[in-house]
């Protein structure tokens, strides 16, 4: 299946962006916390088609980043960062534990361009 033809444009930007991050990682071996993180971004890639899945993918990648050692360079996380601005939105900051601002600024960025939403971030 191809995803990347069933996604509107700014969502096929961040489907690639993801892609991108995901072959950062090509050395991984699928084993201990790096390889189940790499998994769960294939799975948020994969999942961009439906907003339902992109919202709890996006809250469990977040979650597992949080509570695991993960070692990423410092361009594969300014590129999970800017993943994270394009695709979190009010419901996926109040599942993160996001005050009203942190949900409100969510909303915001979410209205602004990608790029321009990543550069106000």
């Amino acid at each position: 299946m191809d995803f990347e033809a069933n996604l509107d444009p700014e969502m096929t930007i961040v489907y690639k962006e993801i892609n991108d991050f995901i072959n950062t990682m090509q050395d991984v071996t699928g084993t201990g916390d790096i390889g189940d993180f790499r998994i769960l971004m294939v799975g948020l890639r994969d999942g961009l088609i439906d907003q339902i899945d992109t919202k709890s993918n996006i809250v469990s990648v977040k979650d597992y980043r949080e509570t695991h050692d993960i070692k990423l360079t410092d361009p594969q996380t300014v590129l999970l960062e800017d993943i994270f601005t394009k695709l979190t939105d009010k419901a996926v900051s109040a599942a993160g534990g996001g005050n009203v601002y942190d949900q409100s600024k969510a909303e915001i960025l979410l209205i602004l361009p990608s790029n321009l939403a990543v550069d106000v971030e």
